[in-house]
């Protein structure tokens, strides 16, 4: 008797959600599993090399990768942005209407700077004379002026 594939899907194809779904591959029976992973773009940014960009260590362009090209055969990959997520019926809604059935879901979906959290971050010298380095935008442009 055949049973039906488990379904295992990931919502975040960063660092965290392509490493689940490249060892589960390795891992788990691909005639049993069906394993897919969704994400909103198919950029991979390297966080810590955000760090570098300043100090004129590499540019942005050694900084991002595909993130399907990261992730192992046999593993899906869906761009696109999560709208719902209902545990009840297991099913992912897409912003665009398509809907995921899983059995079993993994949110790896990051985080987000919020600097309009701290109080005078997004001032007028928010990315003049203040930087973040959590995203690539935060890195760039650099700084044309010193301050005083």
């Amino acid at each position: 008797m055949d049973f039906p594939r488990k379904r295992l899907l990931v919502l975040g194809a960063g660092t965290a959600g392509t490493m689940i779904v490249n060892r589960l591959r390795r891992r788990l029976d691909p005639g049993d599993w069906e394993i897919t992973v969704v994400d909103r773009d198919d950029v991979h940014p390297y966080q810590p090399g955000f760090l570098l960009l300043p100090f004129g260590s590499g540019g942005r362009q050694d900084l991002t990768r595909s993130r399907h090209a990261q992730i192992d055969d046999g593993i899906t990959f869906i761009t696109g942005e999560v709208h719902r997520v209902d545990p009840v019926e297991q099913c992912v809604t897409l912003w665009d209407e398509r809907m995921l059935s899983y059995d079993y879901l993994v949110i790896a979906s990051g985080t987000e700077p919020r600097p309009d959290q701290t109080p005078g971050m997004l001032g007028p010298e928010w990315r003049h004379t203040i930087f973040d380095f959590y995203s690539l935008e935060g890195t760039w442009p650099l700084p044309t002026r010193c301050p005083g």
